[in-house]
């Protein structure tokens, strides 16, 4: 927030000597501080939890700043909308668990990619890392402060890449993707679609003697059958040495999808690869409409790795188009005054508590003249493509594909929209007429 949204009209602060209540958007700190310029001597955070440790200030801010959970930050905001007087007391602090460290914080997005990739394909430390600040502190001193997000956490990943790729410069970019996927360390009670295979670790991917590729493995998404198209593991020996591998996927009686992997025994000589087969059976669909899990890679004197797999179930036929309207059935041509077609693309759905988004891979909105006896098409008004969920508007000139205004008659629009993961694609069509 600026900070003259802390004062009224008159220039009077509406926080001074009190407690402000803030949004935490995208910019927490600066929010904060103008708070505080303001004359704020409390500021209370509301909208999405913000981990511990994701402030940080070095000089500018003396008083306490706390975050409300969801259902508290929401009650709060209702009464002070409805002109409550509201009260805040603290009392005397005490340290606590950090429950959050060491786990995926709650504003990093989860998979699967909209194709049934498995992503993200690995996590970084994103929160709370120190950093410099344009500017000086009130005592001179260069100002320092805290970053946080996937923008931080992708520049340590891309750090870490560079010290791999200096210690093992043989290594190409692809097998230096690969080693940092595969001896990621898991991370506890966070399921693969929100870690990928885990915490990078560049002292346990230098020491890696097979590369995997792909590093995770993607079958499906499911349509309903319940044997799979196999998918195929590329090993590849980047030692020096001969590599006796052994490969297993674990499984438990009650897993939804088991996996076979062929062969289970691979020797490999320096430089060389081999290929494994994987094969997916369905069991059952998850409450959560993805199951998960590793295949496990045991070299002999060797370090093993994991190479993680996931299989999305699609909920039903994928309905990529819907509330398709024209604004008016028969219309005389106008570039400045046109008819609008608008309607909604893609889909958000609910499952397992989560959203799950159903993007549009390609979009074709076509021309036909239905005048005479036989359908005659005329060509592609507009071909757009990658559509996230959303309600579109096309403004209607009359005109066709080529520019030149349409003779009058009866003509007729069809939508086509292609699903991002394959499958059949969606289709809409509507008539109207040219004066």
């Amino acid at each position: 927030m600026p900070v003259e949204d802390f004062f009224d009209k008159r220039g009077f602060s509406a926080v001074a000597a009190r407690a402000a209540f803030v949004p935490v958007g995208e910019t927490p700190e600066a929010s904060i501080r103008n708070a505080v310029r303001a004359g704020a001597v409390a500021v209370v955070l509301h909208g999405s939890l913000v981990p511990a440790g994701a402030l940080g200030f070095a000089g500018g801010v003396r008083v306490p700043v706390l975050t409300l959970p969801p259902g508290a930050s929401e009650r709060v905001a209702e009464g002070l909308g409805r002109g409550a007087s509201i009260s805040l007391v603290l009392g005397r602090p005490k340290g606590a668990r950090n429950v959050s460290a060491g786990r995926v914080a709650s504003f990093s997005s989860r998979g699967l990619a909209h194709d049934g990739r498995l992503k993200p394909d690995l996590v970084a430390p994103g929160v709370g890392l120190p950093t410099t600040e344009p500017d000086f502190d009130e005592d001179g001193q260069p100002r320092t402060g805290r970053v946080n997000g996937a923008s931080a956490a992708a520049a340590v990943a891309a750090g870490i890449a560079a010290v791999l790729r200096q210690a093992r410069p043989e290594l190409g970019a692809t097998a230096v993707k690969s080693l940092l996927i595969a001896s990621a360390h898991p991370i506890a009670d966070d399921p693969l679609t929100a870690q990928g295979a885990g915490l990078v670790d560049v002292g346990a991917a230098a020491a890696l003697e097979v590369s995997p590729s792909p590093a995770t493995i993607a079958f499906g998404p499911d349509v309903g059958a319940r044997s799979l198209e196999p998918e195929r593991l590329v090993l590849r020996n980047v030692s020096i040495r001969r590599v006796t591998l052994y490969l297993s996927a674990p499984r438990l009686p009650s897993a939804p999808v088991t996996i076979a992997v062929s062969p289970t025994r691979v020797e490999l000589a320096p430089g060389g690869s081999t290929r494994i087969v994987l094969r997916a059976r369905v069991r059952r669909v998850p409450p959560t409409g993805v199951a998960q899990g590793v295949l496990r890679a045991v070299p002999v004197g060797g370090a093993a790795f994991r190479i993680p797999w996931a299989l999305g179930f699609q909920q039903g036929r994928a309905r990529l188009l819907g509330s398709v309207k024209i604004s008016s059935t028969a219309f005389t041509p106008s570039d400045s005054a046109p008819a609008t077609l608008s309607f909604q693309a893609g889909q958000v759905l609910e499952r397992g508590g989560s959203a799950s988004v159903r993007p549009v891979s390609r979009l074709d909105v076509e021309l036909w003249d239905v005048t005479g006896a036989k359908p005659r098409p005329l060509g592609l008004l507009a071909r757009l493509r990658h559509l996230l969920p959303g309600r579109y508007l096309f403004g209607l000139t009359g005109r066709d594909p080529q520019g030149k205004t349409l003779p009058p008659g009866r003509y007729r629009l069809r939508l086509v929209a292609f699903p991002t993961a394959g499958g059949s694609a969606t289709r809409r069509a509507l008539r109207f007429s040219v004066k």
